[in-house]
């Protein structure tokens, strides 16, 4: 509800505490008070003062005890909300942060409508003004899902990477972080600014895929750059009462070593504990893992079933005050922990070099699914493929290469159902593909040939959205 005002409204109180603020009646002749100029739930600025103390807040009008509510709390003379004492005087009038947030508004807007605002000269606003500007605007404080800039750049095989310029909103979209400066990070254990970006452990794995994030301090505004190999995603789990406990996780997509927490509302089985830091000991299944306490350390056994609905956060591993965190890409290792060369444009991610990630596969009429070198656990992206397909003994099949987001499909059924088709004995056919990878980094193919398939995939690079869509 918008803020009214009236002018000269002021009344006493002899209000004591913190609760709601009685009205005792106008402080003189010249003064109105508030029943006259409110009506009930009526919002309005007050301020209220005496007895050398003061404070400002949003209030609400009650018509029926003739009292106001404080609604938010805006400044005071110990910077927090006071108690009342003695007789104060209550007042509808704008506090300074609110009243100039308004003359700021009112500024902009007259501007604008004359379109005449200056491009010479920057404009200045305290934090507090910008906020309450905000506010009067009805401007959202952050904008969801956001991300510009922040694009990655890593030339060669090499051990260090940089991030450009940017800003995007937290995972939990409650603040905007914002990157002032292209900021180069290494292959090492992570430290504040131009050094190194692994959450854990002394260096990057080989062969590993790593999440590049975003990261902040609230408290000094400072952001900074963090690789991990967790994706930042979350989901409900069951954890089984076994050794080794076995956690379930449906296309989980994480790999070994990521690290995870849990919680739970109500008990977790014997042998876990809420809020401790654990990793991924084995990948037994796309829906199923085991966990140890240290990277690559003993399995954890579970000894109870436990209570209530469990939760895991596969979440970077945070430095000291770094709070908000949100994933801005994912890239890979080579086999001595080097960062492999990759191309961005915008969404899009291309390998320097293509990979050859399917190659003499035989789907046939059964299917089959496979694993493409792109990031998983990240719910999924659309992977870049260039495929060649054909049969050494059967004319005239054809191959189909699909989501297995989708349900399990028949080639060519309904007709056109495909991307290939063999027209002799041996002759080959190739195309280029777009298909969405589940969150294990999978595509499945099937045809409708009974044996003799030949498919080969290469994986040119992928789309990845950077959780716009969460």
């Amino acid at each position: 509800m918008a803020l009214k005002y009236a002018d000269r409204t002021a009344e006493s109180t002899v209000t004591v505490g913190t609760g709601d603020i009685m009205l005792a009646g106008p402080i003189d002749a010249d003064h109105d008070s508030f029943a006259n100029q409110f009506a009930d739930g009526d919002t309005m600025p007050v301020v209220v003062f005496g007895g050398g103390k003061w404070m400002t807040f949003e209030g609400r009008y009650n018509s029926g005890a003739n009292s106001i509510t404080r609604i938010n709390f805006r400044d005071s003379s110990t910077g927090s909300p006071i108690a009342l004492s003695g007789t104060m005087t209550v007042m509808c009038a704008w506090g300074a942060a609110d009243a100039a947030a308004v003359v700021a508004a009112a500024a902009v807007a007259t501007a604008t409508a004359a379109a005449a605002v200056r491009t010479d000269t920057a404009q200045s606003f305290s934090d507090s003004e910008k906020t309450r500007a905000q506010q009067n605007l009805g401007l959202a404080a952050v904008l969801r899902n956001y991300l510009a800039g922040l694009a990655y750049t890593a030339g060669g095989s090499s051990n260090s990477f940089t991030i450009a310029p940017g800003v995007a909103a937290d995972k939990a979209n409650t603040d905007m972080m914002s990157l002032s400066a292209a900021l180069t990070k290494t292959n090492q254990a992570w430290s504040v600014g131009a050094g190194g970006s692994v959450d854990v452990g002394a260096n990057t794995a080989a062969s590993a895929q790593y999440n590049i994030f975003l990261i902040k301090r609230p408290d000094t505004g400072a952001t900074d750059i963090l690789a991990s190999r967790a994706p930042g995603m979350a989901s409900a789990v069951t954890i089984s009462n076994a050794s080794p406990g076995v956690v379930t996780w449906t296309d989980h997509g994480l790999r070994a070593d990521c690290p995870l927490k849990f919680s739970t509302t109500g008990v977790l089985p014997t042998g876990l504990t809420a809020g401790t830091q654990y990793y991924v000991k084995t990948v037994t299944s796309v829906d199923t893992f085991t966990v140890t306490a240290t990277p690559g350390g003993a399995v954890i056994n579970t000894s109870s079933a436990g209570s209530g609905v469990h939760t895991a956060s596969a979440f970077p591993v945070l430095p000291a005050n770094y709070t908000i965190f949100r994933r801005i890409l994912s890239t890979f290792t080579d086999g001595i922990g080097n960062f492999i060369p990759l191309i961005q444009r915008n969404d899009d991610f291309f390998w320097a070099t293509p990979i050859g990630d399917v190659a003499n596969a035989s789907p046939n009429t059964a299917g089959l699914l496979h694993a493409l070198t792109v990031p998983r656990g990240i719910k999924s992206v659309q992977v870049k493929l260039r495929g060649l397909y054909g049969n050494t003994a059967t004319s005239g099949t054809q191959l189909l290469v699909h989501s297995p987001l989708e349900a399990n499909q028949t080639a060519n059924s309904p007709p056109g159902n495909g991307q290939f088709r063999s027209n002799g004995i041996a002759e080959y056919q190739s195309a280029e593909l777009e298909v969405w990878t589940d969150n294990s980094s999978q595509v499945r193919s099937i045809s409708t040939a009974s044996s003799g398939d030949q498919l080969w995939l290469v994986t040119s690079g992928w789309l990845d959205r950077r959780d716009r869509d969460a």
